[in-house]
């Protein structure tokens, strides 16, 4: 008997019926269903995901980094930080929906 095959099915048998369950796994099989398997699409697919990171994340900054400039140099207080955080969250939320989008395949725009 042939102990590595037998285990390796089983563990395959339940990693799968526990993967069934977990949310992420399934988004993460949606995602890449159509492409080709592998750990080239899984990395591709995380550095695309990063990437929507980074960019929600450099909106925001850049929002907040902006207003706190201008209201070191306007003498504002807290305001222009407050509308700049506002805006840095708006366009990161547009900009991670659009990602997504094309990401996914949705070329409704």
């Amino acid at each position: 008997m042939d102990f590595s095959l037998f285990s390796a099915t089983v563990c395959d048998k339940v990693h799968n019926r526990n993967s069934e369950r977990d949310p992420l796994f399934l988004w993460v099989r949606t995602a890449t269903m159509g492409q080709s398997s592998g750990n080239r699409s899984t990395i591709g697919l995380l550095g695309r995901l990063m990437g929507v990171g980074w960019a929600v994340a450099l909106s925001i900054a850049g929002g907040t980094g902006g207003g706190f400039w201008l209201d070191s140099r306007l003498d504002t207080g807290p305001v222009l930080t407050l509308v700049g955080l506002a805006v840095g969250i708006v366009v990161a939320l547009a900009g991670m929906i659009r990602i997504l989008h094309a990401m996914w395949g949705d070329n409704s725009d």
